[in-house]
């Protein structure tokens, strides 16, 4: 490293700063000469709009400056404006000029009139009434002479580019184009092109109208990498300059992501696009630089092809693997891995690395296949990254997958006993009718599974009646699966050893249930039960069902409710039984078969329903008082007092009182609906024969008595003439 002491940093410092400020006065004088220029030279105009990159010089001067907003514009002064910049310059006559990107000027006035050298690039010139812009090519002038119309402002293009030659072009207005030479006038107008060469002939042709048609563009395109080539073509009539393509996600193109400039009638974009709708449109531009046409506006359906997406080995996987290994052998464990992808069809082949660093510096092994698969070469225990690759039939390639870390684990296999099998399902039902159908044709028997242990070379099942397995029976099989073809009715237990090659013995597996059942009892149908009284009486039901041969007893549940939450549980001997209900209502029955070990051999039949219907009668009541025909004697009749009386019904929740007139108790004075037994009167009733009868009810009205017979007493006070 450089040591410097303070003095030497002080002159180097000193140094630098005198070095930068020589730079800056390399690029601008003007602290020189501006003004002095100033001073000296004619002010013509000013700039009253800059955008971007606008310099501005004076013949006088060596350096450009940079040209802002009310800059002034002095005698000989050049404009030049660079790329995607655009100034405006306002003369002192009342001329309007807009510099358009990448053009240099020249600004002059000599005998009062305003002179203009187009040295290159483009520009629109607005010619205030009465006045006249001399534009210069190579040794020969012309003027321009703008509308002598009030209020109407003459508008001229002019372009200059590799020739010496000037165009012009009338926009709006009128002018007339003066060669000063010949002393002749020409009359600019909208549909021709007027040139003057550096000789100072002037020539004018009728602009051939411009037309664009983009025919068969797809609107479709796929690209297996983010720059594929995209072909772009059109036809066009008429004289165009150069074409521009512009692309955009909007469909009214507010804002342009992308243009491209071409002379040709096609393109090929190599530019990336995003995936998705883009629309695109192509304009035409004549030999002035002028907008002529713009093109329907087309859209583009883009989408990329992805590469292969690796299925297989998954990433950070491990393969965990012990191998066998002779004694003695000396050589690293290696085993091969099953490599699997997916992708588009449009590609054919496939690359495959692996590599043992995820920069794939090291890449071990590299191969091409037509297959979406293929086996890796033999590896030992280690870390390993693999990415594919893909190719179309002619050749182009995709980009590569994402990288895929795996794993690779190899351990010496040792002869050990297996682990524990572990049963498929620990509850086995089998029925011997129905499933039947579903075993193996060779075997007909319940079925036992459990998964299956790469490490066992055979398994051997125990089933026993009792958990201890005390006496069992053994099966061997060397699959995961064995049927039990010598299978018994009732419950049973069963555990699944597995052995090793050297018939080294695992754990047992858990100890699971076998039930096995026939075909359960066909219930026959239940005749309804009928009843009708005061009281409910006991009644029974006749349930009959089919024999089962192995079935020793038969367990009947009677239940009120479908899913015989609490059942009434009775066994019996016959495959018949007497069921006994106290109560109305619906009952549902169903029946199984029992072994001698007071086990179920088939699950419970379909269910069968009866229902039991009793129909309550109510007792007449016994009138009690007033006795029958009897006579009462009453001071006044406002409030009678007459007590009533009969005798209690079992069954009844109330009693029905009306009293009448009449004996048919065609006009009833007042009916009473009571609970107890017994009423006080105070309505007043008539003086005479009154009449009353009493029944027993429920409160619904739904079951009475019959009416008690019609009991009568004679009512008698001071005003009665009986009396």
């Amino acid at each position: 490293m450089l040591d410097l002491r303070a003095t030497d940093k002080f002159i180097f410092m000193i140094a630098t700063l005198f070095l930068v400020l020589l730079s800056y006065l390399l690029y601008d004088d003007s602290f020189f000469t501006s003004s002095k220029t100033s001073a000296n030279l004619k002010n013509i105009g000013s700039v009253s709009i800059t955008q971007n990159d606008v310099r501005r010089k004076n013949l006088d001067t060596f350096s450009w400056i940079p040209a802002s907003k009310k800059d002034l514009i002095f005698q000989n002064d050049s404009i030049f404006t660079g790329d995607r910049s655009i100034a405006t310059i306002n003369m002192d006559d009342g001329t309007q000029i807009h510099l358009e990107p990448n053009s240099l000027i020249s600004l002059s006035i000599a005998k009062g009139e305003m002179k203009l050298n187009l040295r290159y690039g483009n520009l629109v010139s607005d010619i205030a009434k009465d006045s006249t812009l001399v534009v210069k090519s190579g040794n020969d002038e012309i003027k321009l002479q703008g509308s002598t119309k009030k209020n109407e402002k003459s508008q001229i293009r002019l372009k200059k580019v590799h020739s010496e030659s000037v165009g012009l072009k009338l926009i709006s207005g009128a002018a007339l184009l003066i060669d000063k030479k010949k002393q002749a006038k020409t009359e600019l107008t909208k549909d021709s092109i007027t040139s003057m060469n550096s000789e100072g002939e002037i020539k004018k042709a009728l602009a051939i109208p411009i037309t664009i048609n983009v025919t068969n563009a797809k609107s479709e395109r796929v690209r297996i990498s983010p720059f594929d080539p995209i072909g772009f073509e059109w036809s066009s009539t008429g004289d165009v300059s150069r074409y521009e393509l512009e692309f955009s996600k909007t469909e009214d193109f507010s804002v342009v992501i992308l243009s491209k400039k071409t002379t040709e009638r096609k393109i090929q974009l190599l530019e990336f696009l995003e995936a998705g709708t883009t629309y695109w449109r192509v304009k035409a531009f004549d030999e002035m630089e002028q907008e002529a046409k713009v093109s329907s506006v087309q859209s583009l359906s883009l989408r990329y092809m992805d590469p292969p997406l690796i299925l297989s080995p998954i990433a950070l996987s491990e393969l965990n693997l012990a191998l066998e290994q002779d004694e003695g052998q000396t050589q690293p464990l290696m085993t091969s891995l099953k490599m699997q992808w997916q992708a588009p069809a449009i590609f054919k082949t496939f690359r495959y690395q692996i590599s043992t660093d995820a920069e794939f510096t090291n890449i071990i092994k590299q191969d091409a296949t037509t297959q979406l698969e293929m086996f890796s070469p033999n590896l030992p225990s280690g870390a390993y990254w693999i990415r594919v690759a893909a190719q179309t039939e002619k050749k182009v390639s995709s980009n590569w997958s994402a990288k895929v870390p795996f794993k690779i684990n190899l351990s010496v296999k040792m002869d050990r006993a297996p682990n524990r099998p572990l049963l498929m399902t620990e509850k086995v039902k089998f029925n011997t009718s129905e499933d039947k159908k579903r075993t193996l044709a060779s075997s007909f028997g319940p079925q036992i599974e459990w998964k299956n242990l790469p490490e066992a070379a055979k398994y051997k099942v125990q089933i026993s009646k009792t958990k201890d397995f005390q006496d069992s029976e053994t099966i061997e099989s060397v699959k995961n699966e064995i049927v039990w073809d010598k299978f018994k009715l009732g419950l049973f237990y069963f555990r699944v050893y597995a052995l090793s090659k050297k018939d080294k013995i695992s754990e047992p597996s858990k100890t699971g249930y076998l039930q096995v059942q026939m075909t359960s009892p066909h219930l026959n149908s239940i005749h309804p039960l009928e009843a009708a009284g005061e009281t409910i009486p006991k009644k029974e039901a006749l349930v009959t069902w089919t024999k089962i041969p192995e079935a020793t007893s038969y367990i009947v549940q009677l239940s009120e409710d479908d899913n015989f939450s609490s059942p009434q549980n009775f066994e019996f001997e016959a495959n018949s039984a007497q069921l006994s209900v106290t109560k109305p209502g619906q009952y549902k029955v169903h029946v199984k078969a029992m072994n001698s070990y007071k086990e179920p051999i088939t699950p419970y039949s379909s269910t069968e329903s009866f229902i039991y219907k009793f129909s309550l009668r109510l007792r007449t009541p016994t009138p009690l008082e007033p006795y029958n025909n009897s006579s009462i004697f009453l001071q006044k009749l406002e409030e009678p007092s007459i007590w009533i009386e009969w005798n209690k019904t079992q069954g009844a929740e109330e009693y029905l009182l009306e009293i009448s007139e009449d004996p048919d108790f065609s006009h009833v004075i007042t009916s009473k609906s009571l609970e107890n037994n017994f009423v006080l009167i105070n309505e007043k009733l008539p003086p005479g024969k009154i009449y009353w009868r009493v029944r027993s009810q429920t409160k619904n009205r739904k079951v009475f008595s019959d009416w008690t017979l019609t009991q009568e007493f004679t009512i008698y006070n001071q005003k009665n003439e009986t009396f």
